[in-house]
C-alpha cells in the first residue's frame, strides 16, 4: 500500500519521511520523477540511459524534509 502512495502520488512525500527514504530511483516518465524535480529538499544526482528509457536517482538533501511541492501548493 506504501507503494502504491508514494508511486501514485496519493502522499509519496509522507511515505519517504515515514520510513527515511533519502534515496528515489525511477524512471524519468514516472509521475513521481515529476513532483521531485519540483521539490524543495530534492535533487537529480544520475541520470542514466537503459534501453529505451531514462533513468533517475533522486537524493534528498540532508537533513531536509521531504519538502512540499510548489505544483500541490499552487493547486490545493
Amino acid at each position: 500500500g506504501d507503494y502504491l502512495k508514494a508511486m501514485y502520488l496519493i502522499s509519496p512525500l509522507e511515505v519517504f519521511d515515514q520510513f527515511r527514504i533519502d534515496h528515489v530511483l525511477v524512471t524519468d516518465a514516472m509521475p513521481v520523477a515529476y513532483l521531485l524535480k519540483h521539490t524543495a529538499g530534492w535533487t537529480i544526482v544520475k541520470r542514466e540511459k537503459t534501453g529505451e528509457d531514462f533513468y533517475v536517482i533522486f537524493a534528498r538533501t540532508p537533513g531536509a524534509p521531504a519538502g512540499s511541492s510548489t505544483i500541490l501548493q499552487a493547486n490545493q
